[in-house]
């Protein structure tokens, strides 16, 4: 901002021109001219409040410009920074939307952030074909992204019309935070399509828009049990606990016929030490702990095939044997503390 602009913004008019004005008053006047200043005078003073609010409020404005311009980048970094840290109290999200996209069934629930503990979730499908047989389901399109695209815009429009009902002053894009769960094993890239999906659905305004957020199923069911199932303590720091999906369709032994390992597994036992074996493993008696192989990385494995391996008593009164099963990245494995043992 130049000098002459301030000055304009502080006084309403140039410094010069006010040093000009100061010289003309101290000039002679004529006895009309002192008449008129007379009569100017009581209007002077009841504007002489007004005028100086006026330039008191231009100079707190000025002086707030030159304190935002004086902030260091970094200090205006921090000041934007905690803008965009708000609690949904202090934001424009009034309402929580979760969005559960299934591929047997898919549903949703929602609440006001005033009232967290009052879940609603919807019941009602108007025209749903969810029943039907596979034979009489309309046929989805080749591309996977236009089926996702519309099953979204028309499950968009229940969500939409289901919060105008219940708040008809929420405005949908401006105060509606939208969760969609996804799979664990969904990657970057698969959220990045259900993303552009949703906005080609209409889900939200811009494809980078903030309100539509994506969290994993395991993790909303472990933060809901954390919430609610508060007599087991699983909040507490240390606590493992185990996500089950149980689903209807969705873990049918007929989805994953087979699997091929990644690890190798087996198990650790005990042999007579010999010739050859490394002198530091041997274990007091004269015996070794070895790793004996069950299934190898890379082998194909059906549901519901055993594996099975014989063991025979270490001692002639030994009545029973527990064994621990490891596994390793590696090939095979050799002993139990090896590198990659686990």
């Amino acid at each position: 901002m130049s000098r002459k602009n301030l000055e304009l913004i502080i006084f309403g008019k140039d410094i010069d021109q006010l040093g000009s004005e100061e010289e003309n008053d101290e000039l002679p006047i004529s006895k009309k001219d002192n008449d008129q200043l007379n009569s100017e005078e009581d209007s002077d003073e009841e504007d002489s409040d007004g005028e100086d609010y006026n330039r008191l409020g231009s100079e707190e404005n000025n002086d707030k410009v030159s304190s935002e311009e004086n902030n260091s980048p970094e200090e205006n970094n921090s000041l934007e920074e905690n803008n965009n840290q708000l609690s949904p109290e202090e934001s424009n999200i009034r309402v929580v939307v979760g969005l559960d996209f299934g591929t047997t069934y898919s549903g949703f629930a929602y609440c006001h952030v005033n009232e967290e503990r009052n879940l609603c979730s919807n019941d009602i499908w108007h025209g749903e074909t969810g029943d039907l047989s596979d034979e009489v389901k309309p046929k989805l399109p080749v591309d996977y992204k236009k089926a996702i695209t519309d099953y979204l815009r028309e499950i968009g429009e229940v969500i939409k019309d289901t919060i105008k009902t219940r708040w008809p002053l929420i405005d949908y894009f401006e105060n509606i935070l939208l969760v969609i769960t996804v799979p664990a094993e969904f990657s970057d890239k698969s959220k990045a399509i259900m993303r552009v999906c949703a906005f080609n659905a209409g889900l939200i305004k811009e494809e980078c828009s903030t309100n539509l957020q994506f969290t994993t199923e395991p993790e909303a069911a472990a933060v809901y049990c954390m919430e609610n199932l508060e007599g087991q303590n699983l909040a507490r720091a240390g606590t493992n606990f185990m996500i089950v999906d149980c689903g209807n369709d969705g873990n049918m032994k007929f989805v994953i016929s087979s699997r091929v390992l990644k690890y190798t597994y087996g198990i650790i036992y005990h042999t007579k030490w010999k010739e050859g074996d490394p002198e530091h493993r041997k274990a007091s008696g004269g015996y070794i702990e070895k790793f004996h192989c069950l299934a190898r990385r890379g082998t194909k494995i059906d549901i519901d095939q055993e594996i099975e391996t014989y063991c025979s008593p270490l001692y002639s009164y030994q009545r029973k044997l527990d064994n621990e099963i490891y596994y390793t990245k590696e090939y095979d494995g050799e002993y139990r503390n090896d590198p990659d043992m686990f």
